[in-house]
């Protein structure tokens, strides 16, 4: 019994984890992107990323990549409507360029 206990704080101290992880990663990107950022274009490829209640609904948005100093970035559209080949404009941050995201102004 005391065994099953354990491993339940330890499930929990781990979701818990992750969602702390998640949520200071997202905040770092998005204020690394508003503080220098600049504009690139990039091209939807076929690498699937499904969103919010996949299992049932099976609804997904493609991934972008784009080139930079020879170094290849990725990023999710999050947009279902956007297919393979698609160009997109892409704003990363000066500072790191893995913060990335579709520009939208």
């Amino acid at each position: 019994m005391r065994l099953k206990r354990y491993n339940i704080y330890f499930i929990l101290i781990i979701f818990l984890g992750y969602i702390g992880y998640k949520t200071v990663v997202g905040s770092l990107s998005d204020k690394a992107i508003d503080t220098k950022s600049t504009t690139i274009k990039a091209v939807v490829i076929d690498e699937k990323n499904f969103l919010g209640n996949s299992p049932v609904s099976h609804t997904f948005s493609y991934s972008y990549k784009f080139t930079l100093n020879s170094e290849v970035f990725k990023g999710d559209t999050k947009d279902p409507e956007l297919k393979v080949g698609d160009s997109v404009l892409v704003e990363y941050a000066e500072s790191n360029p893995k913060y990335n995201r579709l520009y939208n102004k």
